[in-house]
């Protein structure tokens, strides 16, 4: 590919990222959306807190396997994205239920990537070695929130649009990191 990929690519993301936020900062389901997603997380860090005091894991797994009993370690220490959540969907459905036209795209943005967070932690959580762990946690999380918001292929194409030729071999960043 020649030089002007990259730059074609990266116009491309940078045109609709402009587009999405001309459109969404004009509108009053913007503020409506973060007002609602940061009362929603304050709700859930609140219920979670209160379950965690009522709630003994040690006890609950005590003669578990290892294995289970991390991830279901995992799932505890994500029980306030898990609370998130639900109440993002409720929320979203209620919105979308009681709204003909309804613009929510910003909660279902939230929940996919709460979603994703909480897959990532409880998989990555049966990885024992600690860097290993860190290294497949960041390149899930960070593939998982461009495909989510979009812009997965633009990115895929902008890193393999720069090249550089090592004897006969083109090596480009996204060669570098797969």
């Amino acid at each position: 590919m020649n030089p002007d990929d990259l730059e074609n690519a990266t116009t491309a993301i940078i045109t609709t990222i402009r587009t999405t936020l001309r459109t969404e900062l004009t509108s009053v389901w913007l503020p409506l959306q973060l007002g609602d997603i940061a009362l929603t997380a304050l709700v859930a860090i609140a219920i979670a807190a209160l379950v965690r005091r009522r709630f003994d894991l040690a006890a609950a797994t005590m003669g578990w396997p290892a294995y289970l009993r991390l991830a279901v370690r995992a799932l505890i220490d994500n029980f306030a994205v898990l609370i998130f959540i639900l109440l993002i969907i409720v929320t979203r459905a209620s919105l979308e239920a009681s709204l003909s036209h309804a613009r929510t795209y910003l909660l279902l943005v939230a929940t996919n990537l709460a979603t994703a967070w909480v897959v990532i932690a409880i998989v990555t959580s049966l990885i024992r070695n600690h860097f290993i762990n860190r290294v497949v946690a960041v390149t899930a999380w960070s593939i998982a929130a461009l495909s989510i918001l979009g812009l997965l292929d633009d990115t895929t194409a902008a890193l393999d649009a720069r090249a550089l030729m090592v004897g006969g071999i083109r090596v480009t960043p996204l060669l570098v990191i797969k």
